[in-house]
């Protein structure tokens, strides 16, 4: 008769300190069945509530040769979070007292001979680090390898080389849990570019308000959206925007700073070269962490960038966090600049172009940002700024002002 298996070996162990992303591995006394069959799932006590408890990364891997599970996790914050709503701030109370454990309750395991495992249950001290100092030492090393900055070099050559983009994206969203998702959401975007601020955008699909569009042709700047059910277009001159955040095909924010720089800061890690539909991709995976002021909260997510080895653009993006999976591809057209006129306000019946709103009090510039999500983040739109840090943020998604 076929033995319950049991686990022989948990880092980090139970009752350590842990810093705001983990990575638990578990190893088992025999073989396991591989996520793809049995997928772990953290197990929720009734009276915990979302934020309150630790969040699982659905990037569950399993290695046969020493029969371990490596489990990313998220864990609770442990300080107040610091909210700004319509220019007042609030402070939100921590979610878990600061000398509280966490709990962790992994359950979902099965034998390669399908018996079930009892669940794994762990208890773990907060710490306010984003990782373990032996994971910095992983990421760090990983960062440096010779492999990964040669990639980096001929990406960034290849990308100073780009005359035009004309790209379309598709974004699928899969939410769920237990390895099961439930809700799939399907939208796509456009993305246009000319050098250097000949820009264009269309996504709508990817907001709430179904029409988005902006754009730059050279003398003036647009912005195409929906509101109350009516169409609008407002429209000004390129010259009062006093800075352009544009950013096309550079996953890695490689126009900007060195190979190795932007390695050891975004934590990349070269997988090596993997095939997909005959063909081959260079695959890197880092975790993105990103950090509210005065606070521990963070919101992380494992990201895969498969990277075409003949354009050495990015192709395709997974994106693993608390509860979902996101896959963007990019597919690219014209093999010859778009023409002129596709950057210019479009012409509606019916909608006279309106002047952006007027700089508001502090404010003495404007901004534009158009990240295409190379780097896994669609950001488009525009705001203001003053020589005193004051800032706003006149619409787009997932804007902000670096």
């Amino acid at each position: 008769m076929a033995s319950r298996p049991f686990v022989t070996k948990v880092s980090p162990p139970s009752g350590d300190r842990v810093p705001n992303v983990i990575e638990i591995e578990l190893e088992f006394d025999q073989p396991m069945a591989p996520p793809e069959q049995a997928f772990p799932y953290l197990v929720v006590p009734k009276e915990d509530f979302a934020g309150a408890r630790p969040e699982l990364v659905p990037r569950v891997e399993y290695n046969p040769s020493t029969r371990t599970f490596r489990i990313p996790l998220i864990m609770p914050s442990k300080d107040p979070l610091q909210v700004n709503v319509s220019g007042r701030k609030f402070s939100v109370p921590p979610l878990f007292a600061q000398n509280q454990e966490v709990k962790v309750t992994l359950s979902g395991f099965k034998s390669a001979k399908g018996i079930p495992a009892e669940p794994v249950e762990l208890r773990y001290q907060r710490s306010t680090r984003k990782f373990t100092a032996a994971d910095e030492s992983k990421l760090s090393t990983e960062a440096k390898k010779p492999e990964l900055l040669r990639l980096l070099e001929s990406m960034q050559e290849r990308r100073h080389q780009i005359r035009f983009v004309d790209e379309k994206l598709q974004q699928l969203s899969m939410r769920g849990g237990h390895g099961v998702f439930r809700d799939i959401e399907l939208a796509t975007a456009t993305f246009m570019w000319r050098p250097p601020n000949f820009c264009f955008a269309d996504f709508g699909e990817l907001t709430m308000w179904g029409i988005f569009r902006l754009g730059a042709d050279g003398t003036n700047w647009w912005i195409q959206f929906q509101a109350n059910n009516r169409t609008n277009v407002t429209i000004g001159p390129m010259s009062e925007v006093g800075r352009w955040n544009i950013s096309f095909c550079d996953p890695f924010g490689l126009t900007m700073v060195e190979p190795g720089i932007a390695a050891e800061k975004r934590y990349l890690k070269l997988l090596g070269l993997v095939k997909k539909n005959g063909e081959s991709f260079h695959r890197v995976e880092a975790w993105s962490v990103r950090t509210f002021p005065g606070s521990s909260t963070v919101a992380a997510e494992l990201v895969d960038w498969f990277i075409d080895s003949r354009t050495l653009r990015p192709a395709e993006i997974i994106k693993f966090s608390p509860g979902s999976v996101q896959r963007i591809r990019f597919v690219h057209g014209l093999t010859q600049p778009p023409r002129l006129e596709c950057f210019s306000a479009p012409g509606i019946p019916g909608v006279s172009p309106q002047s952006h709103e007027n700089l508001r009090q502090g404010c003495t510039n404007r901004f534009v940002v158009l990240h295409d999500g190379s780097d896994g983040r669609v950001r488009v739109g525009s705001g203001m700024y003053g020589p005193n840090g004051s800032k706003y943020i006149a619409g787009g998604l997932d804007v902000d002002f670096e």
